[in-house]
């Protein structure tokens, strides 16, 4: 009887095995157990019994189940010419046997310390670096999240599991298409409002007033008061995420006023949108400005990863906490032509949306002003949202959508 916890040996490698074999015969020792049962050569035993070539036992005596598999696994680790997503997976199962959980990555800090330094001196052990046994053991997480279909693909050598990961995202991206152009074909997929209702979303990205502008009429006069307002009734929506532009100058307050306002809601991160080219005039009695901060909430609990799975970078998308895009002016043509005194590149809000929510799912901003982060949210096949409540703006943000946004 053999007793098999590891990947049989390819064809290739049988034909190998026993051509080596039926010329010099079986030169190292078949492991067995107290009960006869081979723990370490049944291949060796197969192609010999086939052959007719004698070969010799070793009988091995273990105290316990754990330490039999454990003795077993080494021995294949040390000897056998394994590949690293091979060697991963056999390193997964001495892990496993020894308690300690994968499928987390490589990453260590999301281990315990015990768990961590049983990685390190079991990789030790087998003479391979921390880092080379946690590279491939991530090999091995990710090839066991793939599908049945692309796991015989990398069985057969047909392709890496970098590769076939890559192409079941694209799979998944390509059904997340079909279904949110099906969702998108039954209605309009945006709408801008005057109506301030609260509405269920899956993200808040937003560019309210924050008391910076004097000279325009929607700035409030008790920027708290009308902060805190407002955020209590949003914090309602139900909404994963929540990314909300902010100012410099009252950065501190807003941090205090949306902490304890967002109720449900967490801090995460301050992101930043960064301008490093904006040439305009300003107060030389302090350092010229060049960036704007951007609040990042999270709802409590939310499982929701920044950069959903299955959708693609580039053209403006990353995962990176500051994006540099310059200062839309009023000769910019196009998407990016300044039609509000606070307008936001097109890029920015591509960049918020397209890392923040996934395709088919519904953007709210209930301070839509000239209507960019539709105009993104359309061009990134997502519903969108918006409120302005001035009629001048509703207007300009509904020809920009239709101008510019693309399904």
């Amino acid at each position: 009887m053999k007793y098999q916890l590891l990947d049989s040996l390819r064809p290739e490698e049988l034909t190998a095995l026993e051509t080596d074999i039926a010329k010099r015969g079986i030169l190292v020792p078949v492991e067995v157990d107290s009960e006869g049962n081979v723990l370490d050569g049944h291949n060796r035993v197969e192609i010999a019994n086939r052959l007719n070539k004698p070969y010799k036992t070793i009988v091995r005596h273990f105290k316990t189940e754990q330490e039999k598999h454990e003795h077993i696994i080494k021995l294949n680790l040390a000897r056998r010419h394994l590949d690293p997503l091979r060697w991963g997976k056999t390193f997964k199962l001495l892990l496993e046997v020894k308690g300690v959980k994968t499928g987390q990555g490589s990453s260590a800090a999301k281990q315990h310390h015990s768990e961590s330094a049983t990685i390190a001196d079991s990789a030790k052990e087998l003479g391979v670096s921390d880092r080379t046994a946690r590279h491939r053991l991530a090999q091995a997480d990710a090839y066991e999240k793939l599908s049945e279909k692309e796991k015989e693909s990398v069985d057969r050598g047909e392709k890496s599991v970098a590769q076939a990961k890559r192409e079941q995202r694209k799979e998944r991206n390509r059904q997340k298409e079909i279904e949110a152009r099906a969702v998108i074909s039954q209605d309009r997929p945006w709408v801008i409002v005057d109506n301030q209702s609260v509405i269920q979303c899956n993200a808040i990205i937003t560019d309210p007033p924050y008391g910076i502008l004097n000279d325009q009429p929607w700035e409030p006069e008790e920027l708290e008061v009308f902060t805190r307002e407002w955020a209590t009734r949003w914090s309602r929506c139900g909404a994963d995420i929540m990314a909300i532009f902010w100012s410099q100058q009252y950065l501190w307050n807003g941090r205090c006023w949306f902490d304890q306002t967002l109720t449900g809601y967490t801090f995460r991160q301050l992101l930043i949108w960064h301008y490093p080219n904006n040439k305009s005039p300003q107060d030389r009695s302090g350092f010229k400005q060049t960036w704007e901060p951007i609040f990042f909430y999270r709802r409590t609990n939310s499982n929701r990863l920044i950069k959903p799975d299955g959708s693609e970078w580039g053209d403006d998308i990353n995962d990176f906490d500051c994006h540099v895009a310059a200062v839309p002016q009023s000769n910019f043509n196009g998407v990016d032509m300044k039609q509000h005194p606070t307008q936001k590149p097109i890029s920015v809000m591509r960049w918020l949306v397209g890392a923040l929510t996934e395709i088919g799912e519904l953007v709210c901003d209930p301070f839509s002003g000239s209507g960019t982060t539709g105009v993104a949210a359309i061009q990134l096949k997502r519903k969108f949202h918006g409120i302005e409540i001035n009629q001048q703006y509703r207007g300009i943000a509904e020809r920009r959508i239709a101008a510019y946004g693309t399904t």
